[in-house]
């Protein structure tokens, strides 16, 4: 596994060829709005899930309603 340090340097640096083998932890990292997300990983699961339904849900309505704009499609998805 990959160090703290590792971590930060990759998140840290826009160049992937510097960062070395840690540049596959920035890809996995997501930014939230809550200061909490990441405090156990039980809560960062459950919010990773949300954020996969929604975006399932989302492409799910823009496929089946093309005339809707993106305000429209994300508004929806997050209300079901």
């Amino acid at each position: 596994p990959l160090g703290l340090d590792q971590i930060v340097k990759a998140c840290a640096n826009p160049d992937p060829q510097i960062a070395g083998g840690a540049v596959m932890v920035r890809d996995a990292l997501f930014a939230v709005g809550g200061d909490r997300v990441n405090s156990v990983p039980q809560v960062s699961m459950m919010n990773t899930l949300w954020l996969r339904e929604h975006n399932r849900l989302a492409r799910e309505l823009g496929r089946r309603n093309p005339a809707w704009d993106d305000s429209q499609v994300f508004e929806t998805a997050r209300n079901i």
